[in-house]
């Protein structure tokens, strides 16, 4: 397996634990007394925009040569990052 395919492999699992993390994340928030309310409906849209800006990035990294892809990457890592921060901000305001 190229190193391509393995972080294809790499971004598929991420994108797909992103997707379960914002379901629990809303669901735990639905449970508890922050449910409705405008701080939690921001910190779900940014996730959710986030983690679409992580799948854009992600389209557009699978059109690049070989030689612009190293470039891509460290892209893809920092806004897996960010969306990591946004989720642990998301996470302990919520409790």
């Amino acid at each position: 397996m190229d190193r391509q395919e393995e972080y294809a492999r790499k971004m598929h699992a991420r994108l797909k634990q992103a997707d379960m993390d914002i379901v629990k994340l809303e669901e735990s928030a639905e449970r508890s007394d922050v449910g409705g309310s405008s701080e939690y409906e921001e910190y779900i849209r940014e996730l959710r925009e986030r983690r679409q800006q992580l799948r854009d990035r992600w389209e557009e990294a699978k059109d690049q040569s070989d030689d612009s892809w190293e470039g891509f990457l460290r892209g893809l890592d920092n806004a897996w990052d960010d969306l990591q921060r946004t989720f642990e901000k998301a996470r302990a305001r919520m409790r």
